[in-house]
């Protein structure tokens, strides 16, 4: 059949599937907000540097990111997290989805020396039993799509050989939740916040409309800079 893309901006590879190894540093956080006071609980994760892989066929793509293999730093003031972190990403000819699964345990309070009771300790307040998980789905469409290639920068199945850019409208849905053993605010400030005597567990979910535009740069026809902002 005659090619879906214009071969003058797009060359693809319909046969080629491409490995990866890459290190990345991904997180989850916890914010929580006194509607009255304003006073927060900014609940992160250890920072840590991973490795993953990722797998990207013309179609699809996974990318899995296991906990094991990362590298902790700080963990000592801050604490240890355990976390396994899962994406899946399909690329259609004028669509691409995104399924996300994170799953996290063990915080500390970034803002710990905000509070007085706090800021003559040495290390961060810390929650090992907090546990975390989220999960989303996108779907978005890309207008441009025969001129503008989604699979080139994100799945390497494809090259953009012409300088091209897209609208790209979508929506989302996301569902995450925490829970501890015992209340999230610590018995010493719990003065600041009243209206959260008791609060272990919360769930939030949301769902809404996104759009953007992606545009990728060819350099001398060997190299390209693919810049996304899709809010």
């Amino acid at each position: 059949p005659p090619p879906y893309y214009d071969t003058n901006y797009v060359k693809r590879y319909s046969k080629t599937f491409t490995l990866g190894v890459p290190i990345v540093s991904k997180s989850l956080r916890i914010n929580l907000q006194a509607k009255v006071s304003g006073n927060s609980l900014q609940y992160y994760p250890t920072p840590t540097y991973s490795t993953g892989l990722f797998v990207n066929t013309s179609l699809f793509g996974f990318y899995v990111m296991p906990g094991f293999m990362s590298i902790h730093q700080g963990s000592k003031r801050r604490g240890t997290s355990d976390f396994n972190d899962y994406q899946l990403n399909v690329y259609s000819k004028r669509f691409f989805f995104d399924v996300s699964l994170q799953l996290y345990k063990g915080f500390y309070l970034n803002n710990t020396y905000s509070y007085p009771p706090y800021q003559a300790q040495e290390n961060y307040y810390q929650r090992s039993d907090l546990y975390a998980i989220s999960g989303g789905f996108n779907i978005y469409y890309v207008f441009n799509n025969k001129r503008f290639s989604y699979r080139a920068p994100f799945s390497f199945t494809q090259s953009q050989i012409k300088s091209a850019g897209s609208l790209i409208v979508g929506t989302y849905l996301s569902d995450f939740s925490f829970t501890a053993d015992s209340s999230v605010v610590d018995d010493k400030i719990q003065y600041l916040f009243p209206s959260f005597p008791l609060l272990k567990s919360a769930n939030s979910f949301s769902t809404g409309l996104s759009f953007g535009y992606a545009y990728t740069f060819v350099l001398k026809k060997q190299w390209y800079i693919t810049t996304t902002a899709v809010p």
